[in-house]
């Protein structure tokens, strides 16, 4: 994506440095009830629960689409 090309390295690396730091969470870690909890606190805006649980608009979509949530 974006953040690695603007950084100049590669997809992968990106995700390698993400993982060593501490606090960065991926959509791909979140679980349904902290989908499920956002959720209901954002009351289903897409936006305010990706701003809540801090991964991109397009990440959490797959997220979801992964765990059959809609």
């Amino acid at each position: 994506g974006q953040t690695a090309d603007a950084l100049g390295i590669s997809k992968p690396s990106l995700h390698a440095l993400m993982d060593k730091a501490q606090g960065v969470k991926r959509a791909r870690d979140l679980t349904k009830p902290e989908i499920e909890e956002a959720h209901s606190t954002c009351a289903g805006d897409l936006k305010a629960m990706s701003r809540a649980l801090r991964v991109s608009e397009h990440a959490l979509r797959l997220r979801m689409t992964e765990l059959g949530m809609s």
